[in-house]
């Protein structure tokens, strides 16, 4: 990646509506599916769970373990999204103090190296690990470089791992898990695709973000496009009164 001034201009579709549908409430209803089209049917409630990162990502992936019943903790390096964990119930944890005794392992921060080698090979016996960030958010491959350990494909989506009688299971061998197995629902894609069109007309209708800088779409683009997916909100919306809208400054 290029360091210094950004090239041409940039719109920023990752935040805002499209952050909250794709990122968090989308992956609240892939993530399970796809940890099954990997495992078959596991029973995840009573399991132990980790989840790396509290970010939007984490937050769907954290929403969906817990509706199977499963003891969820989080490791997160950001005081504040940390805060936010803690004030929702969930336990903040260090990676190593976890790896003896957690069943999954989910990787959501959009960085590398979240879990090492070393730290895979200090599982449990059967853990399960799977990424739901950035490909790839730890490198299990590098596993079958250390003396004894092997990799056998179980199914196309479940790559094993094992050492003298240990083992742990990697989802779609640490690709990104969801999309690898059915993506997120219709309807929440609508949404970002609707946004990614609503840019391009607006730069056809003679907008002209300028170069070097990073842009919103406006909130009235936003504001439509979650109207024209969800038509049953528009007659329930409160109307704002001209002295709230001052008041408010919209």
């Amino acid at each position: 990646m290029r360091s210094g001034k950004l090239q041409v201009p940039v719109v920023d579709l990752n935040s805002g509506l499209k952050s909250a549908f794709d990122n968090r409430y989308g992956t609240r209803e892939s993530f399970l599916p796809a940890v099954k089209a990997c495992v078959g049917e596991v029973q995840l409630g009573g399991k132990f769970a980790v989840v790396a990162g509290y970010g939007k990502v984490g937050r769907g992936v954290v929403e969906a373990l817990q509706m199977t019943g499963c003891r969820v903790v989080i490791t997160e390096s950001s005081a504040v999204q940390a805060t936010e964990a803690l004030m929702n119930g969930l336990e903040l944890v260090k990676m190593d103090d976890v790896l003896h005794n957690a069943d999954l392992f989910v990787t959501a921060t959009s960085s590398p190296d979240v879990m090492t080698v070393d730290q895979i090979l200090r599982m449990k016996r059967g853990a399960m690990l799977c990424n739901m960030g950035e490909n790839q958010e730890y490198n299990a491959h590098e596993l079958i470089n250390i003396e004894g350990v092997e990799r056998k494909l179980v199914n196309p989506n479940l790559a094993r791992y094992s050492k003298e009688g240990w083992y742990v299971d990697n989802l779609c061998d640490g690709w990104l898990l969801n999309m690898r197995t059915g993506g997120n629902p219709a309807r929440v894609l609508g949404i970002t695709f609707a946004l990614h069109l609503m840019a391009h007309i607006k730069v056809m209708q003679g907008w002209e973000p300028e170069k070097g800088k990073i842009h919103r779409l406006p909130a009235e683009i936003e504001e439509q496009v979650a109207m024209q997916n969800f038509p049953e909100i528009k007659d329930k919306l409160t109307v704002l009164t001209p002295k709230q809208i001052q008041y408010m400054g919209c």
